[in-house]
């Protein structure tokens, strides 16, 4: 049970997997306590006099996301799209940001969260190579279906890495980059993934 994206992240910030009567993705509503007595390690950072910070570029209420940080942060900063004030026209997808423009946002949220002059943490989820998988011409693109969605991906995760590398934070900084769930599509080039 951490095939979607709200049991993914549930399994990495609980350790437990999301079991429910229902629909997974239907877990979501803003009035409901998302796990209510479950720790997790949001609220071991912030005893720790860590902020948390969620980054998306969708809306981050679908599947009950955001909900993960106002039940379990005393104090959360959750950033998608209706924060950043995109207007619909301007998205790059249907459901928001694309990737690209995403780490452009989370670079400046970052740069915000350093002159604050106190230890965070950021959970950046991207979208990209969700489902459907898009790829948009900015990177290599030899095979023209939703493998190029991956190359991509790995370009502009390298691009971020490297934009840490050269930040004064740097050194006090811990990476964990961390999988949503498995590619929902049924094929992924000429090779047949499920079913």
């Amino acid at each position: 049970n951490l095939n979607w994206t709200v049991a993914s992240l549930t399994g990495l910030v609980f350790g437990l997997p999301l079991n429910l009567p229902i629909k997974g993705n239907d877990y979501r509503s803003s009035d409901e306590l998302f796990l209510p007595g479950a720790g997790s390690i949001l609220e071991l950072f912030e005893r720790g006099g860590y902020s948390g910070s969620l980054i998306v570029g969708s809306d981050a209420g679908f599947g009950g996301i955001k909900n993960v940080f106002l039940n379990h942060v005393a104090n959360p900063n959750v950033y998608d799209l209706h924060s950043f004030n995109e207007q619909a026209d301007a998205r790059d997808l249907d459901w928001g940001l694309n990737d690209k423009r995403l780490y452009q946002k989370a670079k400046e949220r970052l740069l915000f969260l350093y002159e604050q002059k106190s230890p965070f943490f950021v959970i950046i989820q991207t979208i990209d190579t969700h489902s459907t998988a898009r790829s948009y011409g900015d990177f290599p693109e030899p095979h023209g279906d939703a493998r190029d969605a991956f190359i991509a991906a790995d370009h502009m995760a390298d691009a971020f890495l490297s934009w840490l590398s050269e930040q004064e934070f740097y050194a006090d900084t811990t990476i964990l980059v961390v999988g949503d769930h498995r590619y929902m599509g049924n094929r992924l080039g000429d090779v047949q993934l499920h079913g």
